[in-house]
């Protein structure tokens, strides 16, 4: 059977050799085309926006004009605001689908981790406690700096 600190110290080392694949996964190197793209996307908008809003004032006079503007403005954002919910959820679940699946001795030994810090929960807290301790007189050593 396993000891606690060898439980602990396997799930910790899986736990940040996750985090670093991920991490390194989502970094792209193609931030500034994407970037200068919603930026010239965003100027031109402006422009239509102002182009549209001086055509409708003259046609149908400042206050409905603008109104007019607004509304017309507001239906994209609806449509955009709908596909973007959407696209969000079938991104979790490809995540989620896509998580990868955990070995059954892997999980025994997780089940069984979960298994003694709950039953044990006063003398796993002293003993993350001490190794804290541990830890920090092993960096700071009380004879030298």
């Amino acid at each position: 059977m396993f000891s606690a600190i060898e439980i602990l110290a396997s799930v910790v080392r899986l736990g940040f050799a996750g985090f670093r694949t991920r991490a390194t996964s989502q970094m792209t190197t193609d931030v500034l085309p994407v970037a200068l793209g919603v930026g010239l996307s965003c100027l031109a908008a402006a422009f239509a926006i102002a182009a549209l809003s001086d055509f409708m004032v003259d046609v149908l006079g400042p206050s409905r004009g603008h109104l007019a503007v607004a509304c017309v403005l507001l239906c994209p954002a609806l449509v955009t605001l709908l596909v973007a919910n959407r696209l969000r959820a079938s991104r979790r679940r490809a995540l989620a689908a896509a998580a990868p699946k955990i070995h059954p001795d892997l999980a025994y030994l997780v089940n069984g981790a979960e298994d003694l810090v709950r039953e044990n929960k006063g003398a796993s807290l002293l003993a993350a406690f001490l190794t804290g301790l541990y830890v920090d007189r092993e960096r700071h050593p009380a004879g030298g700096a």
